[in-house]
């Protein structure tokens, strides 16, 4: 039932525990639901109150250690393993009751932010977004494991061991998903675990990757033959470019016991008609006039489009409007459509970005070439393909 609540970017970002608890001992063996409360022992994502602003309408960047800013994550802390005083209590994900042991934390509004550690390190910490202070279950009786999504969803699907996330796309913000689960030892995360692992220093390390891609856009101007120069491309302007075919939303699986490969993937993407704008970094519609230069040099519009991969068969287009100066007068030109086709053998993967080459041509002609940058590097990602103006 559902309920109203670009690289692989690994962040190290921490879940830290402090304290020990006088009455969450092994022998405190819950004997029904009602028994599983607070214990004294916090999860502490930051010790500090407020995260800096972060423009989040764009792609999230990391450091080269994995270190990144965002306002807006989202974290689950889900029941995953019965520890001895367990047994009994199976674990249900669509249990939503107020003292539900299988889900502590439920989409938990927090931030990301990079901190220097005591060894003069980066590091990215979490800090809940209210203040709030969250605490492990006293009692023993089951170990947990941490999820966490950008940007919220806007549907949340709670089944027994499934939980599924419904997030409109707009194609211009950046979705991602991490995880921190111990699959070794029986006990994490517990606040037994921790008692009994102080080397650990309470902290547990949930990992974030880009579940979309990017696709970046440089142009130059075609060489005339003509007149041997690129001088009459360099009147002919980008003014826009549009993305088509692009789903609405999509489904993505946040936590998975039945089916563990999946979770942190795009399970389905919903109408995949859509057609978005290109949006800046400053989140605003491109539509200024990017002229090429006269050397015949690419040169970088600023803006990306962060979409879902496309399903397997299905292509995306691009759609590009010019903007004329040949002649002393400025036109519009018609919009100009063109195929995105991947070279042979070549597939988008999420977590790449992929920076599409326009050739603007004096005769209203564009053509596409691509290459694949950081976010991972493939110099020959895309098939070559024309559009013109008929």
């Amino acid at each position: 039932m559902w309920k109203n609540v670009l690289i692989l970017m690994t962040a190290a970002m921490t879940i830290a525990l402090a304290g020990c608890s006088s009455d969450d001992t092994l022998s405190d063996r819950p004997s029904s639901q009602a028994d599983f409360k607070a214990s004294d022992v916090p999860v502490v994502l930051s010790s500090i109150a407020e995260a800096p602003h972060v423009d989040t309408r764009a792609s999230i960047e990391s450091d080269d250690s994995g270190n990144f800013e965002v306002n807006g994550l989202r974290i689950f802390c889900l029941a995953t393993k019965q520890m001895e005083n367990g047994k009994t209590f199976p674990i249900y994900w669509n249990d939503l009751s107020d003292n539900s042991y299988s889900v502590w934390l439920d989409n938990i509004a927090a931030n990301a932010v990079m901190k220097t550690g005591s060894d003069d390190k980066l590091y990215t910490a979490i800090n809940w977004a209210e203040g709030e202070t969250y605490y492990y279950p006293t009692g023993n009786a089951h170990a947990y494991a941490f999820y966490g999504i950008f940007p919220k969803a806007d549907v949340l699907s709670h089944q027994a061991n499934r939980v599924l996330a419904r997030t409109k796309v707009d194609g211009h913000t950046d979705f991602l998903w991490g995880a921190a689960e111990d699959t070794v030892n029986a006990d994490a995360y517990s606040a037994k675990y921790f008692r009994e692992h102080p080397k650990t220093k309470g902290v547990a390390q949930i990992d974030f990757k880009h579940l979309f891609m990017r696709l970046t856009f440089s142009y130059k101007a075609g060489f005339d033959s003509l007149t041997q120069s690129y001088v009459p491309a360099t009147k002919i302007a980008i003014k826009r470019i549009q993305l088509t075919g692009v789903a609405d939303s999509v489904v993505t699986d946040i936590a998975d016991k039945g089916d563990h490969s999946l979770q942190g993937t795009v399970v389905s993407q919903i109408d995949t008609t859509q057609s978005y704008f290109l949006h800046d970094s400053k989140d605003a519609k491109v539509d200024s006039a990017y002229y090429p230069k006269a050397d015949g040099s690419y040169s970088d519009i600023d803006g990306a489009f962060i979409v879902p991969v496309p399903e397997d068969g299905h292509n995306y287009g691009l759609t590009v409007t010019l903007l004329d100066t040949l002649g002393g007068k400025t036109d519009i030109v018609q919009p100009i459509s063109v195929p995105v086709v991947l070279a042979d053998g070549k597939k988008f993967q999420a977590g790449h970005s992929y920076d599409i080459k326009l050739t603007v041509y004096a005769l209203k002609k564009i053509i596409l070439e691509g290459r694949l940058e950081q976010w991972v590097i493939d110099d020959s990602a895309f098939k070559q393909t024309i559009g013109e103006v008929n």
